[in-house]
């Protein structure tokens, strides 16, 4: 599962969305803002020293790109219940130079998932079964980790930037009303077509 997420999931998402693949990505890492958080679990600055809470936080970007890279996950987990909407843990906002915005919807178990579930693992009983895969699709992990022998899954969320030609001044992000997730930022990673 290890290999399939890492090297051939990604590929998939691209040729079903029509998306044109390149050969690679000239990858830069985005540096978070400097924040004591005492929310933040030391199992996760164990892996991610600069990992922040999300909800109020705003990233300087100053750069243009194909796609972003959003790592995080949820302090907390979220009921997935088969059939509904999934559950809105807040919105990233990311302003361009211009003023123009665009929107990235955090959802639990679409592009985020709680520091210790375990990456792809089915749900129990035939009717829940296949749940469990539904976050495994709109992001891939990108740390699958042990602690204290428990587990610490940090997935990413890979977003196409829909004007590449425009200057990304910052992202921020806000929690949802009534959110009890948690949401950390652990990394943004800003990638170009080489």
């Amino acid at each position: 599962s290890h290999i399939i997420s890492k090297y051939i999931q990604p590929i998939q998402r691209d040729e079903i969305h029509g998306m044109y693949r390149p050969r690679g990505y000239k990858k830069k890492a985005v540096a978070l803002p400097a924040q004591k958080s005492f929310a933040v679990p030391e199992c996760i600055k164990a892996f991610r020293p600069d990992a922040v809470a999300a909800d109020g936080v705003k990233v300087k970007l100053d750069l243009t790109c194909d796609r972003l890279l959003i790592e995080h996950t949820t302090l907390n987990p979220a009921p997935r219940i088969p059939w509904q909407e999934l559950y809105l843990c807040g919105e990233y906002t990311v302003r361009y130079e211009d003023g123009e915005t665009a929107i990235i919807r955090a959802e639990y178990m679409g592009n985020v998932q709680h520091f210790e579930a375990k990456y792809g693992d089915p749900k129990r009983g035939d009717y829940y079964r296949h749940t469990g895969y539904v976050g495994t699709w709109f992001s891939d992990p990108t740390l699958e980790e042990k602690w204290n022998g428990g587990d610490v899954l940090l997935t990413s969320y890979v977003w196409e930037n829909p004007y590449p030609a425009k200057k990304i001044s910052e992202i921020s992000y806000s929690a949802a009303e009534g959110d009890y997730t948690g949401v950390v930022l652990t990394g943004i990673t800003a990638l170009n077509k080489r």
